[in-house]
């Protein structure tokens, strides 16, 4: 039986978004609401019609086409797009066999926010032990197989979007001002990971935005060895 009413968790990850911008809708008067006690509830057609005009026939939105990419290069096969968009992604793969570390960040711009945060060390490790965050960036530079020597690397994680916010204040983590603690990778459009986490593809990718030449060298020559092993 089909919900009429979604909590905020629900709606935001219906569609992809955080819980504090669902917020933000209900608040200028985007979405309808209406509170029961201190919680809202949202109409789940309300929820619908919104994704149906955020998503609409046609090319499908950045950040969907960049996870798409990433996880048919991971041996998935994108089911969130259509048949015909999964075959302009597969062409736009082709294409990128042997391209430099700017091209693929052009190709996969815009799939997620990458957040610098300030907080208490012991904090920063519990992220490690959260259900659903999972390490990414420098850090995870062996498991992406790639050629690349990391000493010491400022942690990353990649976190879903509705779990954000309930986690920056239970941990009392916030934005960064000046050196980061921790960078917060929060996937756009939607969560795009199996359970068992980011493959090597996804991790290789997260090597190209840290801001050093070296990194983001080896994050692409990861993604093009993926590309001339996945060549039929």
């Amino acid at each position: 039986m089909v919900p009429e009413d979604l909590s905020v968790a629900e709606a935001a990850r219906s569609l992809g978004v955080s819980s504090r911008r669902i917020r933000q809708l209900l608040g200028d008067g985007t979405l309808p609401g209406r509170h029961v006690g201190r919680a809202w509830l949202v109409p789940a057609a309300a929820v619908a019609e919104l994704g149906s005009r955020k998503h609409r026939a046609g090319r499908p939105p950045a950040p969907l086409r960049a996870w798409a990419l990433l996880d048919i290069l991971d041996g998935g096969h994108a089911p969130w797009l259509e048949k015909v968009a999964r075959s302009q992604v597969r062409a736009q793969l082709a294409s990128l066999e042997n391209a430099d570390a700017q091209t693929w960040r052009a190709a996969l711009r815009g799939r997620e926010d990458r957040r610098p945060i300030s907080g208490h060390r012991a904090a920063v490790g519990r992220l490690c032990e959260t259900h659903s965050v999972w390490p990414a960036g420098p850090g995870s530079a062996r498991r992406a197989r790639a050629d690349l020597v990391v000493i010491e690397a400022v942690p990353e994680f990649y976190v879903p979007a509705e779990l954000w916010d309930d986690l920056a204040g239970e941990l009392r983590l916030r934005p960064a001002v000046g050196q980061a603690d921790a960078y917060v990778r929060v996937p756009r459009g939607r969560w795009p990971f199996r359970p068992d986490g980011p493959g090597r593809a996804v991790l290789a990718a997260s090597l190209l935005d840290t801001g050093d030449w070296r990194t983001a060298r080896a994050g692409a020559e990861v993604l093009n060895e993926i590309v001339r092993q996945a060549r039929p």
